[in-house]
């Protein structure tokens, strides 16, 4: 069985520098391939969260607070 890891950054405006929003596994085995992500913590905290992909849910809790 093999394992990769890719780091997937954010990187728009008006993000200052790329910032770490989490890691995207691939693991093979004989049955086949298998997708994984885990947003980092610090994404999690930061100004910029957002679910990037409707499959890639935020933890419960996570940004369900809203400060105006």
């Amino acid at each position: 069985m093999s394992r990769e890891i890719v780091e997937v950054y954010a990187d728009w405006q008006p993000i200052e520098a790329p910032l770490l929003i989490g890691q995207l596994a691939y693991s093979d085995s004989s049955r086949g391939g298998v997708f994984s992500f885990t947003y980092d913590k610090a994404f999690l905290t930061s100004a910029y969260r957002l679910q990037i992909d409707p499959i890639l849910t935020l933890p419960p809790g996570v940004g369900s607070e809203r400060h105006s």
